[in-house]
């Protein structure tokens, strides 16, 4: 899955909402709404005013990726969680995970082939 592909994913979980500073993609639809839309921007104070439902965030943004985490975190009810990368033999891929603890001491784990993909399954997995 490339960027934009992970983060049309991350806005549509119940759990996604715009947050100040987040970075959004430059729109590649010919969208003609404003002059400006077509470079990258930060979401404002009240995002929800200045995002529509064309906007992607950037996920490549470390701004974005915290707010991406804190979203996480926050679903899951847990300020600890981290994606961990895992090393994998030479000819095979690392992959992230994200281990979620349930009340019931369950553990769930969520995988991904960058830190990037492990959270955005750990925001679409959140109850």
């Amino acid at each position: 899955m490339n960027l934009a592909d992970l983060g049309r994913r991350a806005v549509a979980c119940k759990h996604w909402r715009w947050m100040p500073g987040m970075l959004l993609l430059p729109h590649v639809d010919g969208c003609e709404c404003c002059e400006d839309r077509n470079f990258p921007r930060r979401a404002a104070r009240i995002p929800a005013v200045f995002t529509t439902d064309i906007d992607v965030p950037d996920l490549s943004d470390p701004a974005t990726l915290g707010c991406l985490l804190h979203l996480v975190r926050e679903a899951w009810k847990d300020p600890d969680l981290t994606a961990d990368r895992v090393l994998r033999g030479p000819e095979e891929r690392d992959i992230w995970q994200v281990y979620v603890f349930h009340e019931s001491g369950v553990k769930d784990v969520l995988s991904g082939h960058s830190e990037i993909e492990a959270l955005v399954a750990a925001l679409g997995a959140a109850p």
